[in-house]
């Protein structure tokens, strides 16, 4: 009866461990998944938006699931350098050109735009049809020359390398 009782306490032993261990490998597969969709998220993401989400917000969430503390949206101020691109001649273009080669091309031309900005610091914060405005912050008022001169040297790189883009090739 002592051996039945050992027997039976050790199976179920067994069975907790082996549970325990399935929700382990379950728990860091999760992790695993939720670190590459953040991962994915962040490269898509203007700098300046993760900074925000990961300082400013803070949710929490009780033992049914509420979420409590939620401080988005947000205003903050900031002096900070803008640059405004616009697609010289778009609108014509997309007259011209069919759909599949206008968006290939529109894609390709924003890529070098977004290659250019990010290489020079700044951050996109929008894209409005054919046209981005990025964003280079000064972290406090002594900085401004200094990324007002980072978005000038962005604009010139961007117009030296983007002038003679030539569409559909």
């Amino acid at each position: 009866m002592v051996a039945a009782a050992a027997k039976n306490f050790m199976s179920k032993r067994t069975d907790a461990h082996v549970v325990k261990s399935h929700d382990s490998n379950f728990n860091d597969i999760k992790k695993r998944r939720l670190a590459e969709s953040i991962r994915w998220f962040a490269s898509h993401t203007p700098n300046c938006v993760i900074s925000a989400l990961t300082t400013r917000s803070r949710r929490t969430f009780s033992d049914r699931g509420a979420v409590n503390d939620l401080r988005l949206p947000y205003l903050s101020r900031h002096q900070c350098a803008l640059l405004f691109v616009d697609i010289s001649g778009f609108t014509k273009l997309s007259t011209e050109l069919d759909v599949e080669t206008l968006s290939k091309s529109i894609n390709s031309y924003f890529e070098l735009i977004v290659n250019e900005v990010t290489s020079h610091g700044g951050d996109v914060l929008k894209f409005a049809g054919d046209a981005l405005f990025a964003e280079w912050r000064a972290e406090s008022p002594s900085n401004l020359p200094r990324a007002t001169l980072r978005a000038a040297v962005c604009g010139a790189a961007i117009t030296d390398k983007c002038s003679d883009y030539r569409v559909g090739t």
